[in-house]
């Protein structure tokens, strides 16, 4: 998002995006790291807030369609799990 995008008539977003997890976090962990992440870079600078996070545990069995599978240094470790993440920002009100 950029400053320049949500006009003022706009109250709520919404992003979805598929990725892998740690399977060892716990719905509250997936909530507060990725309310963070997005409040901090996407949705923060332009005024939104997250208010909700959604994780849907992807089953991938008989798929050979890659997602979570690059490289990075700050992933947790451990067992993973593809998942479709949705999360929901609205306009802060001051």
């Amino acid at each position: 998002m950029s400053a320049a995008s949500p006009a003022d008539s706009i109250s709520a977003s919404y992003l979805v995006n598929r990725g892998a997890i740690a399977t060892f976090f716990s719905d509250e962990e997936l909530f507060e790291t990725q309310k963070a992440d997005y409040d901090k870079y996407v949705f923060g600078p332009v005024g939104f807030e997250v208010y909700d996070v959604k994780v849907s545990r992807w089953d991938r069995t008989g798929s050979t369609f890659l997602y979570g599978q690059a490289h990075n240094p700050n992933f947790a470790g451990g067992e993973t799990s593809q998942v479709i993440t949705s999360i929901f920002a609205r306009r802060k009100t001051s």
